[in-house]
């Protein structure tokens, strides 16, 4: 938290004369700092500065600030512009955004209507502008016929409003919905099925098919009785399987170093955010097999008579 805190996310925009992206981390890291100098501000903190630096995949830089002061400080409307027309021109400080499943969504909410956001927001007593942006999740000619409800993502701005709304829910089209944090998720590339990375970024030559390990396209495989797990090496169930040993084995490494997969809020300063929900009990320890019936008695009903 403390550290996430100290962090901006600088969008950088490819303008004439911008090559601020093709500097080394290091070279940024100096060119941040000298900006920060020149910005004149009786206020200004003792000591602002950029302690590291890293590029997104996405042509962004995050940078490390020295503290949560120094970040509040350069998010003023008047320091944040002297800083990014100093440091590149064309960019801008991105707010940290929050993901939110919205379950049962009626169809007739559409995502790319900013009025329909503005009204989610009038209705809910929410302030303006929380809701950045929408879209549904499964594409809308993959529905099925007669469908009235759908699945969302809502991203909202601050992590208090997103917790909030986790608790108490939001009302959409008349409907009330419960909201989920959207969780991090283990990546498999869908061209060579193996772990880490997409398939925009996969370094192979061939695709290989989840089901049956082929080189062709998982969905015209021709072949789904044969499996293949090009993970395990195995024979007896797919690349796709939520089952295979080595998809829970890797689950369980980034539960393990990521605690906040496990909380069904964001983390804040607040105890109740970073409480973790509980691992679920199986069914048998809920109900243990000792304990079984074969049959109860239903209230009203005659019971049949013995024979001796």
């Amino acid at each position: 938290m403390e550290h996430k805190a100290r962090q901006i996310l600088v969008d950088i925009f490819d303008v004439e004369d911008n090559n601020i992206l093709s500097k080394s981390l290091t070279e940024v890291i100096a060119r941040a700092n000298e900006t920060l100098d020149k910005i004149d501000d009786a206020g200004k903190l003792v000591k602002v500065q950029v302690e590291s630096a890293l590029q997104s995949c996405k042509g962004a830089l995050i940078l490390t600030l020295n503290s949560k002061e120094a970040v509040n400080w350069l998010k003023q409307p008047e320091h944040e512009m002297a800083f990014t027309e100093g440091f590149s021109k064309g960019s801008h400080i991105r707010e940290r955004s929050f993901n939110l499943i919205t379950p049962r969504v009626p169809i007739v909410f559409e995502p790319e209507n900013r009025k329909h956001l503005r009204e989610i927001e009038e209705v809910n007593s929410l302030k303006d502008y929380l809701i950045w942006k929408a879209r549904w999740i499964k594409p809308v000619a993959r529905r099925c016929m007669g469908q009235t409800h759908a699945y969302a993502i809502l991203t909202v701005t601050s992590a208090e409003y997103a917790n909030t709304l986790i608790r108490d829910g939001l009302i959409i089209c008349g409907m009330r919905v419960r909201l989920e944090k959207q969780k991090m998720k283990l990546i498999q590339c869908m061209k060579c099925r193996k772990w880490g990375h997409f398939a925009g970024e996969c370094p192979a030559s061939d695709n290989i098919c989840g089901t049956c390990g082929g080189q062709h396209h998982t969905n015209v495989c021709q072949n789904r009785s044969k499996l293949w797990c090009v993970s395990c090496q195995a024979t007896d169930h797919a690349s796709w399987d939520r089952n295979c040993p080595e998809f829970q084995r890797r689950c369980y490494l980034m539960d393990e170093w990521n605690p906040e997969i496990s909380m069904p809020y964001f983390p804040m300063e607040h105890d109740w955010s970073q409480t973790a929900r509980s691992s679920r009990i199986s069914f048998n320890e809920c109900f243990p097999g000792k304990f079984a019936v074969n049959s109860l008695h239903i209230h009203g009903a005659k019971l049949s008579k013995r024979r001796p």
